[in-house]
């Protein structure tokens, strides 16, 4: 089995571990595993996105896509103005530090 191939397992079984016990994070001799949560922000509609963009005078939501941290914090500060054709993905995530 390749390598990325068993991390991926590693880490699908410490998601896991993490999701059963309730915990953030697993320290051990070896490292510690942390588990946190990375959001995306994508359009399938770039007309809408390019006019509310032009509405709210916020250029830097984009790059030659959407700005993950200038549209977390947009949508912070304006929790009730969503574009048109926004996608948003939550998907947790380890991190293994060693020792």
């Amino acid at each position: 089995m390749p390598i990325k191939e068993q991390m991926g397992v590693v880490e699908s079984n410490l998601l896991e571990t993490c999701k059963a016990t309730g915990a953030e994070s697993i320290k051990t001799a070896y490292g510690t595993a942390i588990r946190s949560v990375q959001t995306r922000y994508w359009t399938g509609d770039w007309a809408s996105m390019h006019k509310f963009i032009r509405d709210h005078d916020a250029l830097d939501l984009v790059e030659r896509r959407i700005s993950q941290m200038n549209m977390k914090e947009f949508l912070r500060e304006n929790p009730d103005v969503l574009p048109t054709g926004l996608n948003v993905d939550h998907k947790y995530t380890v991190t293994v530090r060693r020792s």
